[in-house]
């Protein structure tokens, strides 16, 4: 991938840089000043930003997560930058030998609907503690893609007690 920037100190900036796509951030910065002439250094990194799972404490939550449908599919689910294991999925079954203990017996993927490239998550008995930046990565013969979903905790919902007199 080109990319050129161009900034200068002059009583208008102008900036020209081919327009990146919706999962990439630029981030300009400077690198060299001389002459009154600054110039400037671009990087090109990934969008991770990712959308938010708004969820309800002690309620399940699921994790969105889509791919290109393919064979031999691995998908791997982490938290944070610790990348803590959530749930893996490869050779047609869970393999959660290597999963974190806070999230044993709380997760599972929509098998039924890995084949059309669904490989959201669902949380049981969400907690505090789960809140946070989640990674999906898959791999298959097609490739490997990554995405990001950042899980927020929402306080207990409304409770409707009906009483009978």
């Amino acid at each position: 991938m080109s990319l050129s920037c161009f900034l200068s100190l002059t009583p208008t900036v102008h900036s020209r840089w081919p327009r990146p796509s919706p999962s990439l951030v630029l981030l300009v910065f400077p690198s060299h000043c001389r002459q009154s002439r600054l110039m400037w250094t671009c990087v090109l990194l990934p969008d991770v930003s990712g959308p938010e799972a708004s969820c309800v404490f002690m309620e399940r939550c699921v994790l969105p997560c889509s791919f290109q449908s393919g064979s031999d599919v691995f998908i791997h689910w982490v938290q944070g930058t610790a990348n803590i294991r959530v749930h893996s999925f490869y050779h047609n079954k869970d393999q959660l030998g290597d999963q974190d203990q806070r999230f044993r017996n709380r997760t599972s993927l929509f098998k039924d609907q890995i084949s059309v490239g669904n490989a959201s998550l669902q949380v049981t008995g969400v907690t505090i503690q789960d809140q946070g930046r989640y990674k999906c990565h898959i791999s298959s013969i097609e490739g490997n893609q990554e995405s990001f979903v950042n899980l927020k905790v929402n306080g207990m919902k409304n409770m409707q007690y009906n009483l009978k007199l």
